[in-house]
């Protein structure tokens, strides 16, 4: 039942553009030993290319709580057409093309795995994540009936988060994924991240949140700690 409840989620969220905005794709590599620089390397040449075909990219290295040492390549737009549209540009690139049948013959890592995004907030553009440089990521599986109110409990939580100089976004997964959300706090630097944990550890009305939310109401599946590289 969850697997199918998921498929429909994905379904309707994928086709509802007056509801979210970013989408973005994020492809999860991890380096062959001794080749982390060549992967970086690749992955910015490949960023160049995708640019040029209209996507927003970013790349981060996996840190902290991460299941491995690798880097996400992630491609933002601002909605589905912008989506398709660089997605039919990228077919027809003979730059890409060549780029793949280069890399793909003296590969530097492996990718582990791949996930697309739905932006749970229509007003946030794909351009507007160039100077957060630190993220935190958790990964939430909400349980049965229990949707509506993990995304009341993120929209209170942003509120706060916000307020103490976090940047917050909250996502739903699309294809790759198996139904759960992601919110994120994200940072210009890892100053300011200390300074807001700082703030969070003192701050009341965090505390009464935390101490009224139902802990069966979703299971924190997975977070981890990432940092920008372009």
């Amino acid at each position: 039942m969850k697997k199918i409840n998921t498929l429909v989620i994905s379904f309707l969220v994928f086709f509802a553009p007056i509801t979210y905005a970013e989408m973005l794709e994020v492809y999860s590599w991890k380096p062959f030993p001794g080749k982390g620089t060549d992967l970086i390397e690749s992955m910015a040449e490949a960023a160049a290319i995708h640019t040029e075909l209209g996507a927003v990219v970013n790349i981060y290295a996996r840190d902290v709580g991460s299941d491995y040492q690798g880097f996400d390549y992630v491609m933002r737009w601002n909605d589905p057409a912008s989506w398709a549209a660089s997605r039919e540009a990228a077919t027809k690139s003979p730059k890409l093309e060549k780029f793949f049948q280069r890399v793909s013959r003296k590969p530097s890592g492996e990718l582990v795995g791949s996930l697309e995004g739905l932006n749970l907030d229509l007003s946030v553009s794909a351009d507007s994540f160039g100077n957060i440089k630190v993220f935190r990521v958790y990964v939430w599986d909400p349980a049965p009936g229990q949707t509506q109110q993990l995304l009341e409990n993120f929209a209170t939580a942003k509120r706060i988060h916000e307020s103490l100089g976090a940047r917050v976004e909250s996502y739903s997964e699309g294809i790759g994924g198996t139904g759960n959300f992601h919110y994120t706090l994200g940072f210009e630097s890892w100053g300011t991240l200390a300074e807001f944990f700082v703030k969070l550890a003192t701050n009341e009305e965090w505390a009464a949140f935390q101490a009224s939310n139902d802990p069966t109401a979703a299971t924190l599946v997975h977070s981890y700690q990432a940092s920008g590289l372009n």
